[in-house]
């Protein structure tokens, strides 16, 4: 397929199309009936073999950069109900996107309130794989899906529908999720005392607990105690080939040794093959994979030079968007910066450097929330420490564990 697309890329009419598309241009009347037909097309080949994924993906970029660009949904609203993307049909019958609903649509909006699950409406993907995985009485079961795809929610929905196991361990790589996971489990388990520490275990019999590799470790030096539900957030980082990740393999080995029946739940965003998972030859896993994500990203580049591109994945093509004269890089992403921003550095020295050039392009802002910190940091810490200026400009600086790097991170 990529050879294909190199070839489309050839064709004057179809590359221009889609630089217009990927620009958020507002495309002509034939523009609209060429592209759109060309969507079509896509999606007949994906309908002759689902392992041309790509086509399908070609085809939502194209259908989905009209509705925004051109304002027109009625094809996004089908492509969505036909192809299970609900939360998207929902959100343009609720925005009303659509003008002169016919009855369907109507219809539609009440079909869509059979894929409601506490509160969100749910991919059909997404509602059919929790509801069967949640179901499963495998020993070894794993959950691959994109990020906002509810594996948080999926969590409560295997503790409430494995209640017969007792003991139970959710196991986070940071002690940042470790709260993140707790608040979670709390709001949805009001009544149950939760661990979240090993010197917390009190040597009940049942007890819910939400651990890092090295506590969950810690706690089974007591000899003859085992989990009965083990769910593995981020699983991915078992293949990792450090110290944690040798840690969270001995936690799991010695915690099937102990527990032959013990139900495993591998849960992560990551993970191309669930057999890449197998600790024991004999492991049987019991996999369900969301494969449509209903997210594009959008790629901007910004050159030394002050141009500005839009990058497009499937011609692998960059467009030029326009140009910023006299304007630094910093000015560009303060200017088009978001209500919430992370970039990312691998030096501490550098991270530091570019946060105090920042500071010095930020306003103080009045927040309340943001002044009880800062007053904080200067009581306790110093008044003249320069994270005290950050915090009332809404910049933040720390350390952050992503993916399979230990990078630098700073927030406006």
């Amino acid at each position: 397929m990529t050879e294909q697309l190199s070839d489309l890329k050839k064709d004057i009419k179809f590359s221009s199309a889609i630089e217009k598309v990927t620009l958020n241009k507002e495309l002509s009347e034939d523009e609209l009936v060429f592209v759109l037909s060309c969507a079509i097309l896509f999606l007949n080949e994906f309908a002759k073999d689902k392992r041309r994924v790509t086509c399908y993906e070609i085809a939502y970029f194209i259908i989905m950069k009209v509705a925004i660009s051109n304002r027109y949904y009625d094809p996004l609203l089908d492509i969505s109900s036909n192809f299970g993307l609900y939360p998207i049909s929902k959100h343009i019958l609720d925005k009303k996107l659509i003008e002169n609903a016919s009855s369907l649509d109507f219809a539609l909006d009440y079909k869509l309130d059979r894929f409601r699950n506490n509160n969100i409406i749910e991919t059909y993907e997404q509602s059919r794989y929790r509801q069967e995985i949640v179901a499963s009485e495998n020993n070894e079961n794993c959950y691959v899906a994109p990020t906002s795809f509810g594996k948080s929610s999926l969590m409560v929905d295997v503790i409430k529908g494995n209640t017969e196991l007792k003991k139970v361990a959710i196991i986070v790589p940071t002690k940042s999720l470790l709260a993140q996971t707790y608040k979670s489990i709390k709001k949805n388990f009001p009544q149950k005392r939760i661990i979240f520490h090993d010197e917390m275990y009190d040597g009940a019999d049942e007890f819910l607990s939400i651990l890092t590799q090295e506590r969950a470790l810690r706690l089974l030096k007591n000899q003859g105690l085992s989990f009965d539900l083990l769910i593995i957030d981020e699983a991915h980082n078992l293949f990792e080939k450090d110290s944690r990740s040798i840690l969270l393999t001995r936690l799991i080995r010695r915690n099937r040794h102990r527990n032959p029946k013990s139900r495993n739940y591998y849960l992560s965003p990551l993970i191309s093959d669930a057999n890449n998972l197998k600790i024991n030859s004999s492991d049987n896993f019991f996999e369900r994979r969301i494969a449509s994500n209903i997210k594009e990203p959008d790629i901007h580049e910004y050159r030394k030079n002050g141009d500005v591109y839009k990058y497009n994945r499937f011609m692998n093509s960059f467009y030029l968007q326009g140009k910023k004269d006299n304007s630094t890089f910093i000015d560009y992403i303060t200017n088009n910066c978001a209500r919430k921003n992370f970039l990312y550095l691998m030096a501490p020295r550098k991270v530091e450097e570019l946060a105090s050039d920042f500071a010095q392009a930020l306003v103080v802002q009045e927040n309340v929330k943001l002044d009880e910190i800062a007053n904080s940091l200067s009581n306790n810490i110093h008044a003249d420490f320069y994270c005290v200026d950050y915090i009332r400009k809404r910049l933040g600086i720390c350390s952050w564990e992503v993916a399979r790097f230990n990078k630098r991170i700073f927030r406006i």
